[in-house]
């Protein structure tokens, strides 16, 4: 793909990845280097219980901000889906939304 767009610098693309994205430097390399600009992350609750809960686990025990800063260095922009902030209905996301509120900076 790399090859590919080298004449095609205009073409981008964006994906879809797990917050441990953050971990793989190569993986995220290529995807700068192949032209993605942005990946979505189903970031859903800074709360670990909701986490846990939902069976979210590689979510938790992680550094939530400075994984988006490590992917943003990156040079991909990260677009985060928030469940329990965003969508107070939303069980069992909906655990603690004022703390979770606050963590993301609501």
């Amino acid at each position: 793909m790399i090859a590919w767009r080298a004449d095609k610098p205009s073409i981008t693309f964006s994906t879809e990845a797990s917050i441990n994205l953050a971990d793989d430097e190569t993986l995220k390399q290529l995807l700068a280097q192949a032209g993605f600009t942005s990946v979505f992350i189903g970031i859903e609750t800074p709360d670990e219980n909701s986490l846990a809960s939902c069976q979210k686990k590689q979510n938790l025990k992680r550094d939530l901000i400075g994984d988006v800063r490590r992917i943003i260095r990156a040079g991909l922009q990260v677009q985060g889906g928030f469940s329990s902030v965003l969508t107070p209905t939303c069980l069992p996301f909906s655990n603690n939304r004022s703390t979770s509120s606050k963590k993301v900076g609501l």
